[in-house]
């Protein structure tokens, strides 16, 4: 079973992703932080194989926190949530070491689909992004 850590400002979102993943049984959020300073607290007390990131923490870019995370723990896996997806963004998302990329908007539609992908170690964007970012090998669930 793969573990997963929401690390996300809203406690509504974080809820909604709870719920999301409560009829799951290959994987369960096991971990939650609202807050940078949460974050890595419990990156540094567990581990997770997962992490779903909101890429618009306020205490810091998340840019900054994803390369702290993938020089802490280089085997976490990174989901990005975000807002904002413009090219450069997600771009840079990638070349960070980020596994996939969900824009908020698609929460409820895709990031179970996310997570499959992702923890069976293949790249994931958010379906209306996909035909912008060619040079990844991005892959839904369904195609193997």
């Amino acid at each position: 079973m793969l573990t997963i850590i929401v690390a996300e400002e809203s406690a509504m979102i974080r809820s909604s992703i709870k719920l999301l993943f409560s009829e799951e049984n290959d994987f369960r959020i096991t971990g939650e932080a609202k807050t940078y300073s949460d974050l890595f607290r419990t990156l540094n007390l567990f581990n997770f194989d997962i992490i779903i990131l909101d890429f618009n923490f306020h205490e810091k870019a998340g840019i900054e926190i994803l390369k702290e995370i993938k020089i802490s723990c280089p085997q976490l896996k990174v989901i990005i949530i975000s807002r904002q997806y413009e090219n450069q963004i997600v771009n840079k998302a990638f070349e960070l070491g980020a596994c996939g990329f969900v824009r908020k908007t698609d929460i409820a539609d895709e990031l179970v689909e996310a997570v499959k992908v992702v923890g069976a170690g293949k790249k994931y964007v958010s379906k209306h992004l996909q035909s912008k970012f060619d040079n990844f090998n991005f892959q839904s669930e369904d195609e193997d």
